[in-house]
């Protein structure tokens, strides 16, 4: 990079700088090969050259050849500008920098070289839009040098307290753009000029892919919007079982309300007829409500209760991934539907895993709030009775929407997400396989087990 100095100054620097070259100098020489493996590049330069990369080790002497004393800098440059590769005349007067770049849209044209002009075009109007930018001032073109076409494009940029100068030269070979560049505050000099065209005229690419053939075939479109269709599928799948779930739940809950108003009637009725006898306790359980109990709930009411429930995440996540790897495979510049299927993705994974984590909580945050976490149920004929858990009351078993029978619990729903925890080992009275046969017994086809 050029800095104002006196004159006097420069040529004194100067002078210095020629000693130094002469004592130490590590560059690549005049007509000898120089390989850019990551890149697929080699040059074969006319004159000396150091050439410097990211993995160039700290400790090297071509640092100093290039007139760098503080690599690490260097370093921080390389990262910032996404540099490949650093090309410097030895004592650093001259400088290019090679970045490159990987994308969506940079694949589609795979190659600049055997492009069409379709594909020219629309590279150019891209070039073009940095003139769109206040300050800047372009004047990019298509030249060929050696067997490669490149833009070649001088930046101006000027505002209140600052003036640039760039020359760049891009080309797109085997889906990635490689951009080489020279650039100060001021002006670029001749010597600038002939010094980024001589390392762009020295370039020679050793692999050149054939351009990928874009499949047209009905059979090609149809594998390509398969991953989309599946999704839309699921979709309308997901919502009319959504529709007719809806409808069942409320049509259950119009009975359960049926038959708890008339149940409540019929008891007052005899209250007040002096005539009502209460059955006697078939089963007596004590639960404690502890922490881990409430994680098991949590657990289960999240994955188990509903075996679909991680199918269903699995699948939206490997879909919508499957559908952002198709638009990517293709070019797509659909963004809007890549960040769509991207967020389905993310939050169905952030779903299947913290679910559970989340109930958790709120039970525990619920619970804690409780002087007594013991809940007694004592289990008659027609209805069953609850004391402790500030729950006191009593309850028929049609309230009962879901129950579920696991390894160590009973789950009695009340709803979709209130339901009461009955341990297997607090039974005072009867036994869990007794209390299994008359659970089903109670709520027919609406008990299972986990």
């Amino acid at each position: 990079m050029k800095k104002p100095f006196k004159k006097a100054l420069s040529l004194f620097l100067g002078l210095l700088l020629t000693a130094a070259m002469t004592v130490c100098v590590s560059a690549t020489p005049a007509g000898e090969e120089y390989l850019l493996e990551k890149e697929k590049m080699s040059y074969i330069f006319p004159q000396n050259v150091v050439v410097l990369t990211p993995d160039t080790p700290i400790n090297s002497s071509d640092w100093n050849a290039a007139g760098i004393q503080d690599p690490a800098e260097y370093y921080q440059r390389y990262d910032a500008l996404s540099a490949a590769a650093h090309f410097a005349s030895p004592g650093g007067r001259y400088n290019v920098y090679l970045a490159t770049k990987t994308s969506m849209a940079v694949s589609s044209i795979f190659n600049l070289t055997a492009a069409n002009e379709e594909v020219k075009s629309a590279v150019m109007e891209d070039c073009e839009r940095i003139n769109l930018n206040e300050g800047f001032d372009s004047s990019p073109e298509f030249v060929e040098i050696g067997d490669y076409l490149f833009v070649a494009n001088r930046i101006h940029f000027q505002n209140e307290t600052t003036t640039m100068d760039e020359m760049s030269y891009m080309t797109v070979m085997n889906g990635v753009s490689y951009t080489f560049s020279s650039h100060m505050y001021g002006a670029l000099e001749e010597g600038d000029l002939d010094f980024i065209k001589m390392i762009v005229s020295s370039l020679r690419f050793t692999e050149i892919m054939d351009t990928p053939q874009k499949d047209t075939s009905a059979s090609a479109v149809f594998r390509g919007l398969l991953p989309l269709l599946l999704a839309v599928a699921v979709l309308i799948a997901l919502v009319v079982y959504l529709k007719v779930r809806s409808s069942r739940l409320k049509k259950r809950k119009k009975q359960i309300a049926d038959g708890l108003s008339e149940f409540r009637s019929r008891r007052k009725a005899l209250e007040e007829a002096g005539e009502l006898q209460e059955s006697e306790t078939v089963f007596l359980n004590k639960t404690v409500h502890g922490d881990d109990a409430l994680r098991r709930f949590a657990v289960f009411h999240s994955y188990r209760k509903n075996p679909l429930t991680i199918p269903i995440y699995l699948i939206a996540v490997i879909l919508s991934v499957s559908i952002v790897v198709s638009l990517i495979k293709r070019a797509s510049d659909h963004w809007f539907w890549m960040l769509l299927f991207s967020a389905i993705a993310l939050y169905s994974l952030y779903r299947l895993l913290t679910t559970s984590k989340k109930i958790t909580r709120e039970l525990l945050r619920s619970y804690q709030k409780y002087p007594n976490r013991v809940a007694i149920f004592s289990f008659r004929d027609d209805s069953f009775r609850l004391s402790g858990l500030q729950a006191n009351g009593i309850y028929p078993y049609l309230q009962i929407t879901e129950a579920y029978e696991t390894k160590d619990f009973f789950y009695l729903y009340f709803g979709e997400d209130h339901a009461f925890l009955v341990n297997k080992a607090g039974f005072a009275l009867g036994d869990p396989a007794d209390f299994s046969r008359f659970l089903k017994e109670k709520v027919g086809r609406h008990f299972h087990r986990r």
